[in-house]
């Protein structure tokens, strides 16, 4: 018996995936994630699946482009191999190249233009644009660069809002004390490109609140150190956190507004702590000494109620300027990468959601079974 042509030999990193309805394929650049997507989109061909059938997408477009050069080539050695009778084998050792396969071969290279091979962003666009009507969206939308988008947004809030409404302004004058406008911009885009929630959530009144009760604490600042060695925390730096922490509240619950100075301040300290974990040490050695529990407790209160300075005023402005940019992008007809995936989203649970799922499954894109 010949062995099979080397191009029909199937790699082993295929067999894993063999029936298997989801996969992930985990790896660093250049250790053959490109090849094994090449070959399982060959090995799905072969084994009956029209190309058209098939969705491929990847995050850049040089990467969409090798594939699309390397998978073609791949399908038309093949071909060759099996036009000239070269012998295939049983799987999994290797494809067949027997009539079936050529066959197959043959049309998923002649309808290789109408493969679904691109970057997820274009992916999307094309499905937002060709259901642009059931889904009420625009026919033409201009694809615009998001930090562009993003910045102007945040300078018309700067202006209508930010430098007019006292609230807001508090935290970006205690910004702009110590950083720059520019750094703002990128923090702010930065947690925005991220898409992530951000925790713990800001709750003003709350930690104002809680800021008022720490300051009223029946132990003095003076006091908190006797305190702490009685409850076995002798640690100097602890000490010294938390005693500037007691007077920093104090100075902060004397009036409404002082929270981002309070924040930004305790931020700084030398040996700046994370109030939850504050309080969980004092919790820890409350049993010891009653007096910190009353402390831990107040501590532990401003910590659910208030995250770091530069979260709380990620968390003030960028809900503004999301929406400003959202506003913006739509009198314009305009919409960036994000955009696109988060339209895909409403889309495929919008009411028209389970037409355009059906739409998709079919035999190509833009036609329905």
């Amino acid at each position: 018996m010949s062995s099979p042509h080397p191009e029909a030999l199937r790699p082993p990193v295929l067999a894993p995936l063999a029936g298997a309805p989801h996969a992930v394929v985990e790896a660093s650049a250049g250790t053959g994630k490109t090849f094994t997507l090449e070959h399982l989109v060959v090995d799905l061909v072969i084994a009956g699946t029209p190309l058209e059938n098939l969705l491929v997408v990847t995050f850049t477009e040089k990467a969409a482009g090798e594939l699309k050069a390397r998978l073609r080539s791949k399908l038309g050695r093949l071909l060759e191999a099996a036009d000239r009778g070269a012998s295939g084998g049983a799987l999994p050792a290797a494809w067949p190249l027997d009539d079936v396969a050529r066959e197959r071969l043959g049309r998923a290279l002649l309808g290789f233009d109408r493969a679904n091979l691109s970057t997820i962003h274009a992916f999307c666009q094309r499905v937002l644009t060709e259901n642009a009507f059931a889904h009420r969206r625009p026919f033409r939308q201009r694809l615009v660069d998001e930090r562009s988008t993003f910045e102007r947004a945040f300078r018309t809030v700067l202006r209508t809002e930010l430098a007019k409404e006292a609230g807001p302004r508090a935290w970006l004058e205690r910004w702009l004390a110590r950083r720059s406008l520019e750094a703002l911009i990128d923090l702010v885009f930065t947690c925005q490109a991220r898409g992530g929630r951000i925790s713990p959530a800001l709750d003003e009144p709350g930690a104002q609140s809680a800021l008022q009760t720490l300051a009223q604490a029946p132990t003095h600042p003076r006091a908190v150190r006797p305190m702490l060695v009685r409850g076995g925390l002798r640690g100097k730096a602890l000490a010294d956190t938390l005693e500037a922490v007691m007077r920093l509240a104090e100075i902060g619950a004397q009036a409404q507004g002082q929270l981002p100075a309070f924040l930004e301040q305790i931020g700084g300290l030398e040996r700046p702590l994370e109030l939850s974990g504050l309080a969980d040490t004092l919790e820890a050695a409350s049993d010891r000494q009653p007096g910190l529990r009353h402390l831990a407790s107040a501590v532990r209160a401003l910590a659910s109620s208030a995250p770091s300075f530069d979260s709380a005023v990620v968390q003030v402005i960028l809900p503004r300027v999301a929406r400003q940019a959202r506003a913006e992008k739509s009198a314009r007809g305009e919409l960036d990468f994000s955009d696109m995936l988060a339209l895909m989203e409403e889309s495929l649970y919008d009411l028209e959601g389970e037409a355009l799922v059906a739409n998709l499954r079919g035999p190509c894109l833009g036609t329905r079974r």
